[in-house]
């Protein structure tokens, strides 16, 4: 498309557009006006492997080069000047080598950063590029590369189609679709059958025969380079790069490696199939698979199948381009443990209208780059796909937003651009590519950004309507307290992924539509979607952060719980340690269950998700549990740092947890007993409560000091509590204080404890 935006006004308006740009780079950095074409005038001397040159580059000079590649005289090279920059950081001095000066370099595909591997071979250009010439844009390197975080909703984005879309919608300007070709040479023909219509509503094949296989051109080779793509051949190469073209994934297949015809079907019990990588996998009834007469030859949308690949000696290619259920394709890529870029683009849901486009693009690089003859496109179509229709109304979006710069006009203008057609007034159908568009408020949001979020009043009573009067729940003081501690409130999709919901509860609960399927399960803690929050912000800063979260979390039915988690580095702090730890957690628990007046005690217990945790009860109830995540499932959200999380669940709303100063003076006591170090703490803690609730004037109990070593002796731990006896109505007695006292320390006796003298 045609628009006037620098490459970084662009990663700007990427950014207010909503599409987050994770790294941007000028491909040129360190490059522009240090690489030049240059020409190999001379071999000077041969010693060994190691030759000096002199190469010719043009208006900048000659120079003497020392290299160890293989060259010949007349070769044009990527001549390097001193002080160039390459890709990987290092910088190009002048040096000695053998005693032979070398004044500058001659380049490889791997120091440009165009290859993985390409050893010590330095890359040649065509001799159209004279000495001195810039080789940068034959390079590709005279470009800018954005690196996009796409939210799971927004599937369109996946390819440079739909960002082109997405800029037109948000900039003005029309999208110029490159060339295809919707045609044929021949009627080549090949059988395609759709048993499974659920797990493949669309599947298009397309003969194409006589074609050769070899090395991609440059650029073709390039441009995947710096995608991560590596190159394979030319038909293999072209399917990937109109993958992340088009945003639609395709297979090639051997023809003449297939029997009989094609069979889209769910995998038998026990089936087996090699795949590209190398493995051997076994398959099972939940996998959809595509098949010839005999055996499986793919996994549908995940990965092709080793025995019909195409290889050096193909001439005859069957391309696959189809549309797969999402939910299916995710459960196949869990299941064999294997995720490629096609399996993240159908699992999250492909444009079924892209899939015939799709194949005529890659017909058409195909005709050109391997030459051959095409067939036409076989569209299996059973169950047709349509598009969605939603009915819009502008009034209510008007009013939504609550901007005066934002009518029907506005709300007409953004479906238009978007390219919705309107079906009856005020009821459009949504383009198909545009799966995240469901309801008018999808449509709002659409509005807002057209609009520019600028434009939105920050003013609150634009935008409250009709809220009523409520109190307010346990859970919201319960986060204002936290924040007072130096916690952060999230808010947090309810949906996650299905391999994240099951490391939490073994059968979490699907949605029967999901947005995408990494937003398909409902989940079934708030702390398994708190987790992401984390993740998120510990991946953007270098601190750690604590979170809280309260709302709904599905386990059997629908509750309403709050979460915390915590981890990371801490904000520089004297006297701090430098990360947070699980005490940092439980003396934050420790401290809203006392401001909330609730008593409480902990209770070592195993969870699923936990390295090590307990159980927190509260009046004979649990109502929540604390301790350190597994690092297989942190690493799981990628996080790297030692994670710990909470969650409770609170009920009403109880008594004040504030009392009068007393007016009388209290009294304190200390006591030291011994017991055996194996017994945990909470059992000595559970004792300690139990007691000092019928003891009188007994009205606090802390523990003060806990040791071992002699003289207790082995196996054995001293603990010192403080005992604070008070009454609100006199001035205690000493003997009513040794009363108390002594039925504290017989009632400890009587349960077991050894007496500290």
């Amino acid at each position: 498309m045609d628009f006037s935006l620098t490459p970084y006004e662009l990663r700007d308006f990427l950014e207010d557009a909503g599409i987050e740009v994770e790294e941007f780079r000028d491909l040129s950095e360190g490059l522009r006006g240090k690489v030049f074409a240059g020409l190999v005038e001379e071999i000077i001397r041969e010693d060994g492997e190691l030759k000096v040159l002199r190469v010719n580059v043009g208006p900048v000079g000659n120079f003497q080069v020392v290299t160890t590649s293989p060259v010949q005289v007349g070769d044009r090279v990527v001549y390097a000047a001193v002080g160039t920059v390459l890709p990987d950081g290092t910088e190009i001095r002048k040096r000695e080598i053998r005693g032979y000066a070398s004044e500058g370099m001659l380049l490889s595909e791997e120091e440009l950063g165009l290859a993985d591997r390409s050893g010590e071979i330095i890359r040649h250009l065509p001799p159209e590029l004279p000495p001195g010439s810039d080789p940068l844009s034959y390079l590709r390197l005279n470009d800018f590369l954005y690196d996009l975080y796409i939210t799971p909703n927004r599937p369109d984005l996946l390819g440079v189609i739909g960002i082109a879309y997405e800029v037109a919608f948000l900039h003005g300007g029309e999208v110029h679709l490159p060339d295809i070709f919707d045609g044929r040479d021949g009627d080549f023909r090949f059988p395609i059958e759709i048993l499974d219509e659920e797990g493949c509503p669309r599947y298009t094949g397309r003969v194409i025969k006589n074609v050769k296989v070899g090395r991609s051109p440059d650029w073709l080779r390039y441009t995947l380079n710096l995608v991560g793509f590596r190159d394979i051949n030319n038909i293999v190469d072209i399917t990937n790069y109109v993958l992340w073209e088009t945003g639609h994934p395709l297979h090639a297949f051997d023809l003449d490696k297939l029997n009989g015809r094609i069979v889209v079907r769910r995998a038998a019990k026990g089936e087996r199939i090699l795949t590209l990588d190398g493995v051997e996998r076994q398959l099972d009834e939940d996998i959809l698979v595509i098949a010839d007469a005999e055996v499986p030859v793919a996994v549908a949308g995940v990965i092709g199948g080793e025995l019909s690949s195409v290889g050096d000696e193909t001439e005859n290619i069957l391309l696959e381009s189809a549309y797969f259920h999402p939910p299916l394709i995710a459960r196949a890529s869990r299941k064999l443990k294997v995720k490629t870029e096609s399996s993240r683009r159908f699992e999250r849901g492909a444009d079924v209208e892209m899939a015939p486009f799709a194949s005529h693009r890659a017909t058409h690089l195909l005709r050109w780059l391997a030459g051959g003859q095409s067939g036409p496109l076989m569209d299996v179509y059973p169950r047709r796909i349509e598009r969605r229709i939603v009915q819009v109304d502008p009034e209510r979006i008007v009013k939504f937003l609550g901007s005066d710069g934002i009518n029907s006009e506005t709300v007409r203008e953004t479906l238009n651009r978007m390219g919705a057609k309107e079906v009856e007034p005020w009821k459009f159908e949504i383009p198909s590519r545009r799966r995240d568009i469901e309801t008018w408020q999808d449509i709002s949001e659409e509005v807002a950004k057209l609009a520019g979020y600028s434009s939105i009043p920050d003013d609150f009573t634009a935008l409250i309507r009709d809220v009523g009067d409520r109190g307010r729940t346990i859970y919201e003081d319960a986060v204002d307290f936290l924040t007072g501690r130096g916690y952060y409130e999230a808010r947090t999709y309810s949906f996650i992924s299905p391999d994240k919901a099951e490391k939490f509860y073994p059968e979490p609960i699907r949605l029967a539509n999901p947005l995408s399927e990494e937003l398909s399960t409902l989940r079934p803690y708030v702390i398994s979607s708190l987790l992401m929050a984390l993740s998120e912000n510990l991946r953007k800063s270098l601190i750690g952060a604590r979170l809280v979260e309260w709302g709904s979390a599905f386990r059997d039915g629908e509750r309403v719980e709050m979460g915390m988690v915590l981890g990371g580095r801490r904000r520089p702090q004297y006297g701090q340690p430098e990360r947070y730890d699980y005490f940092d957690l439980k003396g934050d628990v420790e401290a809203l269950l006392e401001y909330m007046g609730l008593d409480y005690r902990f209770e070592p217990a195993e969870y699923p998700f936990f390295r090590i945790g307990a159980r927190i009860l509260s009046g004979g109830r649990e109502i929540g549990f604390i301790g350190e995540i597994k690092r297989s499932i942190a690493r799981l959200y990628d996080i790297k740092q030692t994670v710990y999380a909470a969650s409770l669940s609170l009920e009403g709303r109880p008594e004040s947890a504030l009392r009068d100063i007393p007016r009388f003076p209290p009294v304190f006591r200390d006591v030291s007993f011994i017991a055996k170090s194996d017994v945990p703490y909470s059992e000595i803690e559970k004792i300690v409560s139990e007691i000092a609730g019928n003891i009188p004037y007994l009205d606090e109990v802390v523990l003060i000091d806990r040791y071992e070593g002699e003289p207790i002796g082995e196996g054995f731990v001293s603990y010192t509590f403080r005992l604070k006896f008070v009454s609100h109505e006199k001035s205690l007695t000493d003997e009513e204080v040794a009363e108390a006292f002594e039925k504290f320390v017989e009632a400890l006796k009587s349960r077991g404890l050894k007496l500290r003298s």
